[in-house]
C-alpha cells in the first residue's frame, strides 16, 4: 500500500478528533505555561524565522548548534500546534542539509502557497559562500540534498537576501568580496535568479549590480516578474580616521527576469545627503517594501543631523524613507521624507512592512526618553503623507529595554508587534493600522514564565492569525530552546462562513464554493481574487436570498500554474464594507497521485498519475470508523486524469479514500473542514 507524503500531517488532524488519545503538543494559549514546543534539542536553537503555512499553522526555521558548529533546522506546527516534520515526540526538527558544514541562516521567505525558501551562508575551504533551498508543504527539499550553491567565487560572500520571482523561484542578493584581495570592506552587490527547477538562470556566481563599492540593503519582488534592490553605496565617500566610510549613500536598481537592469547603470540615487546613511534593520527584509506597482519603498537610518556622523558616541540617528516608481523616478522629496527626526536621540532596530493598503508601515526602537526605550511606528501613504503624529506614535513604552521585537501586518487591517520585556518575557501589541490606536486592550501577554524568554519573531497569515516564536531558557539556563504561540484572528464576521472550497475545473478555471449560516436578509457577495493575498480585484458577484446557505462561482481566468487567493466582500445595512477571510487555490499538483485540495470543503479532486489502460478503478471512501460513505468505479484516460469528488453531504472530519487498481491499492487520507 502506498501512503503519500501528506499522510502524516493528515493523520495528526485525525488524532486531534479522537479525545481518547492524549496529545503532548497543541497550541497553548495560557501565557503562564506557554507550552507549545518547537524544538528542545541540546545546544543553542536561535535566530529563528517564522512564516505561515497558509493552512492555519506556521513553519519555523532556526540556527542550531546541537552538533557543535552552527547548522540549520526546520519544522512545521500545523493548525493544531502539532509538529509535522520531527520524529513524533522528539521535538528535534528536521535538518536542512544532508552534509555537515557550518551554516548560518540569512533569510526565510514564504511563497504564499505553503512552500518556502531558506538562504544561508556556509563555510567552504575557509571562505563564506551563499546557498538557497526550497522546501514544500510536506517538508521535502526540492533543490537537492544540500540546496543550490548560489555563489562560491573568490573570498567571502555573505549577508544574502531573497525575493520571489513570481514563477516558483527566487532572486538572491549578497555582499560579495571577490574584488577585494584583503577580504575586508571592498563590498560589491551581486544578484542571481534561481528558477523553480533550482537552476541558476544567469552567469555562474551572479551578476554584478553596481561597479562601485556597495553593499546590499535588501530586495523585493516588483510584482512584474523582476525585483528592486537597494544598496548602500560608497561612490561619494571617503575614509574616516577610524577607517570607516564617512559618506555612504542609498541607491536602487530594478532587474527583470532575464537579468537586464531597468534603470540607470549602477543604480538610481535614493539619498545622497552629505553624511552617512545606513541600514539598521533587525531582520532581513526590513528595509525595502514593495509598492505593488513595480516600485518600492526604501527606508534607512540617517546621520545628517548627527555632529559625529554616526561614527562615534553619542549617536544621533534619524529615520527616512523614499518611494521609487517602476520607471526609476523617486516619488517623494529629494533625499527622502522624515519618518522620525528632531528628537535629538538615537534610534535603531528599524523595521518596515506593507501597511496592507499599498503604503508603508515603519517601526523603530527609540531612546528619546532614555533610559526607558520605546517602540514607535509611522504609516505613510503612497503619496508620501504621514498618517500618525510627527516623529512617530509610541506604541510600546515604559520598558528599560525593548531591543528585540518583530513587526507584521495581519492581513485584516491590524498590525502586530511581538517583543521581549524588561523582565525577559514575551508580549505582543496589536493596533489598528488605519488610526494607530490599539486593537482592544492592545497588549497581550504571550509568555510570562519566570525563565528568560527573549528575541521573538512574528508572522501572520492572510486571515489574521498571529504566530510568535521565541528563544526560551526554561529547560537550561545556558542554552535556548524554541517555543511558539498562536493568537487567533481578530476578524469578526457578521456573516458566519461555515466553509469555503476551490478546485480546478479546467486548465484556466477554478470552481469556488462556500456555505454560510442561513442569511437573515438578501446579500450581494462580491468575489475578489489576488495573486499575493494583499491586492485584490473584483471578478464577479453572487446575490444570496434570505435563508440561502450554499453558493458557487466559476472563475474562468485562473491559470493552473499560479496560486490564487479569494475572498468575499459585501456591504452591511449601514453601507459598511466587510470582507470574509481568505482561502487559496494552489497550482495543479504534479507528480504522485493525490487528493487536492486537502483538507477540503464541499469537494476534492483526485489527480491520477497511474498508468493508462482500459481497466476501471474502484473507489471506496470510508470514515474514521471504517464505514463506507461513497463507492464508485472510474476509468481514467491515463496519467494526468482527474476526478471531481463531491463531499458536501458528509460531516467534517477524517476520511480515507481507497483506490483499487486490480491487485494494487492506494489509500489517501482526506480531511473535510
Amino acid at each position: 500500500m502506498l501512503i503519500l507524503p501528506t499522510f502524516r500531517r493528515l493523520l495528526a488532524l485525525l488524532l486531534t478528533s479522537l479525545p481518547a488519545l492524549p496529545l503532548a503538543a497543541q497550541w497553548n494559549t495560557d501565557p503562564t505555561v506557554a507550552n507549545t514546543r518547537v524544538v528542545t534539542a541540546t545546544g543553542m536553537q536561535e535566530k529563528q524565522f517564522i512564516v505561515p503555512d497558509y493552512e492555519g499553522g506556521a513553519i519555523v526555521v532556526w540556527e542550531d548548534t546541537r552538533n557543535g558548529q552552527p547548522d540549520i533546522y526546520y519544522d512545521r506546527l500545523d493548525a493544531n500546534g502539532l509538529p509535522q516534520w520531527s520524529t513524533p515526540g522528539s521535538y528535534t526538527g528536521k535538518k536542512l542539509c544532508s552534509s555537515n558544514k557550518a551554516r548560518t541562516i540569512d533569510r526565510v521567505l514564504a511563497d504564499g502557497s505553503g512552500d518556502f525558501f531558506v538562504a544561508w551562508t556556509e563555510v567552504n575551504s575557509n571562505f563564506f559562500d551563499v546557498a538557497v533551498q526550497k522546501i514544500d508543504l510536506d517538508g521535502l527539499p526540492l533543490w537537492g540534498a544540500d540546496g543550490v550553491l548560489v555563489c562560491n567565487a573568490a573570498n567571502d560572500q555573505y549577508d544574502s537576501d531573497l525575493a520571489l520571482d513570481g514563477q516558483g523561484g527566487v532572486y538572491a542578493t549578497w555582499l560579495d568580496l571577490r574584488s577585494d584581495p584583503a577580504n575586508a570592506d571592498g563590498w560589491r552587490t551581486y544578484v542571481q535568479r534561481i528558477t523553480s527547477a533550482g537552476t541558476p538562470a544567469w552567469t555562474a556566481n551572479g551578476l554584478l549590480l553596481n561597479s562601485n563599492v556597495a553593499r546590499p540593503m535588501g530586495l523585493v519582488a516588483d510584482n512584474a516578474g523582476g525585483a528592486v534592490i537597494a544598496m548602500l553605496d560608497a561612490r561619494n565617500s571617503g575614509i574616516s580616521g577610524s577607517g570607516e566610510y564617512n559618506n555612504l549613500d542609498v541607491y536602487a536598481q530594478r532587474i527583470n527576469s532575464t537579468g537586464a537592469v531597468q534603470w540607470t547603470a549602477n543604480g538610481v540615487v535614493i539619498c545622497n545627503q552629505t553624511s552617512n546613511q545606513t541600514r539598521e534593520t533587525i531582520r532581513s527584509g526590513g528595509a525595502v517594501v514593495s509598492d505593488n506597482l513595480g516600485g518600492a519603498y526604501i527606508c534607512w537610518s540617517d546621520y545628517r543631523n548627527d555632529p559625529n556622523n554616526g561614527l562615534s558616541f553619542p549617536y544621533r540617528a534619524d529615520y527616512y524613507a523614499q518611494r521609487i516608481g517602476s520607471n526609476g523616478t523617486v516619488q517623494w522629496a529629494a533625499n527622502g521624507i522624515q519618518l522620525c527626526t528632531g528628537t535629538n536621540a538615537d534610534l535603531y532596530n528599524t523595521m518596515a512592512v506593507p501597511d496592507g493598503a499599498g503604503g508603508l508601515l515603519a517601526a523603530w526602537h527609540d531612546l528619546r526618553n532614555s533610559p526607558l526605550g520605546a517602540i514607535y511606528v509611522q504609516r505613510v501613504t503612497p503619496a508620501g503623507v504621514r498618517q500618525y503624529t510627527n516623529n512617530g506614535l509610541p506604541v510600546v513604552t515604559g520598558q528599560s529595554h525593548i531591543i528585540n521585537y518583530d513587526l507584521s501586518e495581519d492581513g485584516i487591517g491590524n498590525a502586530v508587534i511581538a517583543y521581549d520585556t524588561q523582565n525577559d518575557q514575551i508580549a505582543s501589541y496589536r493596533f489598528l493600522v488605519a488610526s494607530g490606536q490599539p486593537f482592544g486592550s492592545g497588549t497581550s501577554p504571550i509568555c510570562t514564565r519566570p525563565d528568560a524568554s527573549v528575541v521573538p519573531a512574528v508572522a501572520t497569515d492572510p486571515n489574521g492569525n498571529v504566530f510568535i516564536a521565541w528563544q526560551d531558557y526554561r529547560n537550561n539556563p545556558a542554552q535556548t530552546d524554541l517555543y511558539a504561540y498562536r493568537q487567533p484572528s481578530s476578524a469578526l464576521l457578521p456573516i458566519s462562513l461555515l466553509w469555503t472550497s476551490g478546485y480546478r475545473s479546467g486548465p484556466q478555471q477554478v470552481q469556488l464554493q462556500w456555505r454560510t449560516s442561513p442569511l437573515e436578509e438578501a446579500v450581494k457577495f462580491g468575489i475578489e481574487r489576488s495573486k499575493d493575498g494583499r491586492l485584490f480585484g473584483h471578478i464577479g458577484q453572487q446575490t444570496g436570498q434570505r435563508g440561502q446557505q450554499q453558493f458557487s462561482f466559476n472563475d474562468p481566468q485562473a491559470p493552473a500554474e499560479q496560486t490564487w487567493y479569494y475572498r468575499l466582500s459585501w456591504r452591511t445595512e449601514t453601507g459598511e464594507q466587510r470582507y470574509s477571510r481568505q482561502w487559496l487555490v494552489r497550482p495543479t499538483p504534479t507528480g504522485a497521485s493525490r487528493l487536492w485540495p486537502n483538507p477540503a470543503g464541499s469537494s476534492t479532486t483526485l489527480f491520477w498519475s497511474g498508468s493508462a489502460g482500459t481497466r476501471q478503478l474502484q473507489l471506496r471512501l470510508t470514515d474514521a470508523q471504517g464505514k463506507l460513505q461513497l463507492q464508485q468505479r472510474w476509468q481514467p484516460g491515463g496519467p494526468g486524469a482527474t476526478l471531481h469528488i463531491g463531499t458536501a453531504h458528509l460531516p467534517r472530519g477524517p476520511y480515507f479514500l481507497q483506490v483499487i487498481d486490480g491487485a494494487d491499492s492506494k489509500q489517501f487520507p482526506l480531511w473535510l473542514q
